[in-house]
């Protein structure tokens, strides 16, 4: 988790995503819709609310061996969108006791994200392993008469949705409940949490948060990522995104995605945009400026002013585009195809017209060439039965041979000529790869057509052998 191979991050939308991304069948064995339904975090657990006007948060904490400058931290989400962190102070070791902060100037609701220790140790894995209890993290609000009011917002007498965060030493980190004994906390109650921390840090933070995903969060791994690493789709792992420590587990395994580059680094994976910022928001770290795109849908009959006052929202550096003028750029003028139409219909023809000339030219000399043949076997006693065999086998066997001869060399032409034209700067092939496709339709034409020719011409020669007679088919020309 320190150090490994490095691969790109794609965050996106999942709903927003499907409808607007182009995919191809052969991008992965998953249609678009099926590869964001395996990343997308769509439980959110219940949010933990403090009490409107809230002035105090603390928790009753507890820790047998004593861990040098080891604090407590509660990470709050504000009204407005906003995280915070309010610092309970120092864990100490000993018998239970009650630490507490003070909350001021903050938008209700506020939502309590996330519990971490922090440990001035340098990062890495010097930190000091240990076991710190928690129990019921309670809030203050006055009550009715003015006077401040304690409220249990977690008692931890159920586990519910909290888990550990990863570390650089990976999962070593543990959450689990213990019985309560002796009626410690706020009130009475028959669990307390336990944190097992150990050596590992993720910027000398160690902590708990509820999951949206319900543990590591799901992504899309390209499969250069799954060949390349030692990732294995449906096990956790642990990776480092924007130097936090983040819990992942593929879910699926794509070929291509749209705008990713498989062949770069080690591969790419795809996230849900939302599960990550929450996450990130529970380890305090806000995503604010690292968003490369954002998509705003207009009416449109309103789009034209609100577009303008978009773009003198945004700073220099950003780029505004409009879908409509972007898919009025991608049209093709049917002009300038029409030519070209026009040029494969008659290569088409052409190529029927020779291939039936072909067959016709040849099957007279044929007829020319096999005349004393058919007599030494009219001779022998062939039967029109036993003719039609022999004619049908050389003919059709023949034909068969020749058209699918045909056919697989030109596939195989198509394919090197168009991958040659198709070469960017340096020899680099584009994304996504060329799909080359045949439309077998007016192709079939030309089968059936020619099919149709050589059972008119066997016809003739069966029919020819039979009514022709015997001396004339012995007649040598003068």
């Amino acid at each position: 988790t320190g150090y490994g191979p490095t691969f790109n991050m794609l965050a996106v939308q999942p709903g927003a995503f499907e409808e607007i991304a182009w995919y191809r069948s052969d991008f992965s064995d998953l249609s678009l819709h099926g590869v964001m339904r395996a990343i997308a975090v769509t439980a959110r657990p219940t949010p933990i609310l403090l009490p409107a006007g809230a002035t105090e948060i603390g928790a009753w904490t507890r820790m047998d061996d004593p861990i040098s400058n080891l604090f407590l931290w509660v990470v709050l989400r504000t009204g407005d969108g906003r995280v915070r962190t309010a610092t309970l102070g120092a864990v100490l070791a000993g018998e239970w006791r009650y630490q507490s902060a003070e909350l001021k100037n903050l938008q209700d609701p506020v939502e309590l994200v996330s519990l971490l220790l922090f440990e001035p140790s340098g990062g890495g894995d010097a930190a000091t392993a240990g076991v710190v209890r928690v129990d019921d993290v309670t809030a203050a609000a006055p009550d009715a008469d003015g006077n401040p009011a304690r409220h249990v917002l977690v008692d931890f007498d159920e586990r519910g949705l909290w888990t550990a965060f990863p570390t650089s030493e990976g999962f070593d980190t543990v959450f689990s409940l213990e019985q309560e004994v002796g009626g410690t906390g706020e009130r009475p109650g028959s669990g307390v949490a336990r944190f097992t921390i150990g050596r590992g840090t993720d910027g000398e933070i160690r902590g708990f948060y509820r999951s949206d995903a319900r543990g590591p969060l799901p992504v899309a791994a390209s499969r250069t990522l799954i060949e390349r690493t030692s990732v294995v789709p449906g096990q956790p792992f642990v990776a480092s995104i924007a130097s936090v420590k983040t819990p992942l587990v593929v879910t699926a395994v794509v070929e291509y995605f749209p705008g990713m580059d498989p062949s770069d680094d080690s591969g790419f994976i795809v996230v849900d945009l939302d599960g990550l910022i929450r996450y990130r928001e529970s380890r305090r770290i806000a995503l604010t400026g690292q968003v490369a795109e954002m998509f705003v849908g207009l009416e449109p009959e309103r789009s034209a002013g609100t577009v303008e006052a978009i773009r003198g929202l945004l700073p220099a550096s950003a780029h505004l585009t409009e879908r409509r003028e972007e898919q009025q750029e991608s049209l093709v003028d049917p002009l300038a195809v029409a030519g070209w139409r026009g040029v494969g219909l008659l290569a088409l023809a052409t190529t029927a017209v020779v291939g039936v000339l072909g067959y016709l030219t040849y099957l007279s000399a044929y007829s020319s060439r096999v005349r004393i043949e058919e007599a030494f076997m009219r001779a022998l006693g062939v039967t029109r039965r036993d003719y039609v065999r022999i004619v049908a086998i050389e003919h059709l066997f023949v034909s068969a041979v020749g058209v699918a001869v045909g056919s697989v060399a030109g596939l195989a032409m198509s394919r090197i000529a168009v991958a040659a034209s198709v070469q960017g700067a340096g020899g680099k092939v584009p994304l996504p790869p060329l799909n080359l496709t045949t439309q077998w339709a007016p192709v079939s034409v030309i089968y059936a057509a020619l099919a149709a020719v050589v059972l008119i011409g066997v016809a003739g020669l069966v029919r020819a052998f039979t009514a022709r007679r015997l001396y004339e088919m012995t007649r040598l020309d003068e």
